[in-house]
């Protein structure tokens, strides 16, 4: 039964991770008037998110080897969950741009992680663990779309 937790708590970062990634196109307009700023800066959102994740991608995968994989999923986890409430409460653009530099450092450092603890709590059925992660997160990016 634990396995399973593992699993779906893991599976529930990746599908936040894959909300997140483009929830910021569907606010743009929002953006631009709420914050008073012109149509650059909320672009700029976005990219350095993508930044962040190309980031922390690499690097959570060695951190995860050296420190313990669970360790590092959980850390991943609060650093994005509270960079997702910075972002929400944002004041004004350039902190929205620093927090959703962090938000995805975070979502990208939960990778390397799940894929290791989908190894270790489903080694007899690792390719339908892998398949059912891969659909899990398509179906997040139909809802987004």
């Amino acid at each position: 039964m634990r396995r399973y937790l593992v699993f779906a708590t893991a599976s529930l970062g990746l599908l936040m991770y894959s909300i997140d990634s483009t929830v910021v196109a569907v606010a743009f307009p929002h953006l631009i008037k709420d914050l008073d700023t012109n149509l650059l800066w909320p672009d700029g959102t976005i990219s350095i998110y993508y930044i962040g994740v190309t980031t922390a991608h690499a690097l959570a995968g060695n951190l995860s080897d050296s420190f313990g994989r669970k360790k590092i999923f959980l850390i991943s986890l609060v650093l994005f969950t509270a960079s997702s409430l910075h972002v929400r409460l944002a004041p004004n653009i350039y902190t929205l741009i620093l927090f959703r530099f962090l938000q995805g450092i975070g979502g990208a450092s939960f990778f390397p992680p799940h894929q290791a603890l989908r190894q270790i709590h489903f080694p007899e059925h690792r390719e339908r663990v892998i398949g059912l992660a891969i659909e899990h997160l398509q179906h997040g990016k139909h809802h987004r779309t």
